[in-house]
């Protein structure tokens, strides 16, 4: 069985990075639309109303990390995952 590696997820001064991730809304569709664009493959999992419906089932919430969009699922309290996609160059 492989060894767990500790992430480290400080930025260069050695503080954290506080990330405020936001429950998916309608208002948000504008904002996630424009980087979901940016992707090079087609995939119907990566459309806003997918991504909106299914977020009411399976908690999912969001945030703009340096230029890239952050999805992160939950579920009971413990983080599934994190999926970012960047918007431009």
């Amino acid at each position: 069985m492989a060894e767990a590696t500790e992430i480290d997820c400080s930025l260069p001064d050695r503080r954290f990075m506080e990330i405020e991730f936001k429950k998916i809304e309608l208002e948000d569709r504008e904002l996630i639309d424009r980087y979901l664009n940016q992707k090079t493959y087609r995939s119907c999992e990566l459309i806003f109303p997918n991504i909106y419906l299914w977020s009411r089932e399976y908690p999912t919430k969001f945030a703009i990390v340096e230029n890239a969009l952050v999805f992160q699922g939950i579920e009971t309290g413990r983080i599934l995952g994190n999926e970012s996609y960047s918007c431009g160059g």
